[in-house]
């Protein structure tokens, strides 16, 4: 469903409840805000995790991570194939009195933020200075993406969409003190976290059995055949 449907059945919802003046643009802000707070309250959800490339040119001993970078899993050193690791600032003081900074990148730290084509991008440094262009694959888990206009849908899978809604359902009893149905609508709000996790439980289990049943299914084939072979070729 896009942001449309999505505040339609809010409202719908909130008018079975007696309540009737709600601005579409009000509406659409607490639609933002139900992705911000799923994303702040839990950011590693699977359908957020994300891989992608970034170069290093080579006498920089600084990379620009993703815009849309929330939690860093991994950094993957792909032209030395080695894992990058976190280095903390007091660690690598110690470190640049003692070794030459100049060689095969291996460690990061964090070095603060910057203003990039409008947009604040974090920056992280290097250790060492790769004297060439190094490629690293970075594993992380991004922010969700913002509603453009109202056929956007919200950044979950199409079966987590009435999150949204009932985020706005919630939102509209509390700018008009309906208590009951305040708690009504957080209550569904509130166990997105457990269903989206049993939902992947579930999805992970039966991807798990489909694996095994394919499995069985070439071992009995290969035992067909072996038996075929040793029947015909004694």
């Amino acid at each position: 469903m896009n942001r449309l449907e999505l505040r339609d059945l809010a409202k719908k919802e909130l008018f079975r409840n007696g309540h009737t003046k709600f601005r579409d643009d009000i509406m659409d802000s607490w639609a933002d805000e139900a992705m911000d707070w799923l994303q702040t309250i839990r950011p590693d959800y699977w359908f957020w995790r994300t891989v992608t490339n970034v170069t290093v040119l080579g006498g920089s001993d600084e990379m620009v991570l993703p815009a849309d970078l929330s939690v860093l899993i991994s950094m993957w050193n792909q032209t030395d194939s080695r894992e990058v690791t976190m280095i903390e600032l007091d660690d690598l003081r110690t470190i640049f009195k003692t070794l030459p900074t100049n060689g095969v990148p291996e460690s990061f730290y964090q070095k603060g933020s910057r203003i990039i084509g409008g947009i604040d991008q974090r920056v992280v440094g290097m250790f060492r200075t790769p004297s060439v262009d190094t490629d690293f694959e970075l594993v992380y888990y991004r922010r969700p993406l913002r509603f453009v206009d109202d056929t956007s849908p919200p950044d979950l899978p199409e079966q987590f969409h009435w999150f949204v809604k009932n985020f706005m359902v919630n939102r509209g009893a509390m700018f008009i003190e309906d208590d009951a149905l305040m708690q009504t609508s957080w209550a569904l709000v509130s166990n997105i976290r457990e269903r989206i996790d049993k939902n992947h439980e579930r999805s992970i289990k039966r991807r798990n059995w489909v694996g095994q049943r394919r499995s069985q299914k070439i071992i009995r084939t290969l035992r067909r055949r072996q038996g075929f072979f040793e029947s015909r070729f004694p």
